[in-house]
């Protein structure tokens, strides 16, 4: 499970940053690589400054919301292999 959850948080931290990457000079941008991200455009900080907090901020975000998902997915597997197994068990 905690191998589970840092795969899917680095994977949200993953898409903020290609998410935001027109901002180091890398258009890879798509919406669905983070779907929390706002579309934020500021004259206040350097490119590079502006990419590293938007991903901190997207990502963190993003990350929540993957490892939430990811934890109600393997809650529903294990309650469903519990029940088989209590199923297949009381048919003895």
């Amino acid at each position: 499970m905690v191998k589970g959850t840092i795969l899917l948080a680095a994977t949200g931290f993953g898409g903020a940053a290609i998410f935001y990457s027109p901002y180091v000079a890398l258009n890879a941008q798509t919406a669905l690589t983070c779907p929390l991200c706002p579309n934020i455009t500021s004259g206040q900080a350097s490119l590079t400054a502006k990419f590293v907090l938007y991903t901190l901020i997207g990502g963190t975000k993003n990350a929540a919301l993957l490892v939430a998902l990811g934890c109600i997915v393997w809650g529903i597997v294990r309650t469903v292999k519990c029940v088989k197994r209590s199923t297949i068990g009381s048919n003895s």
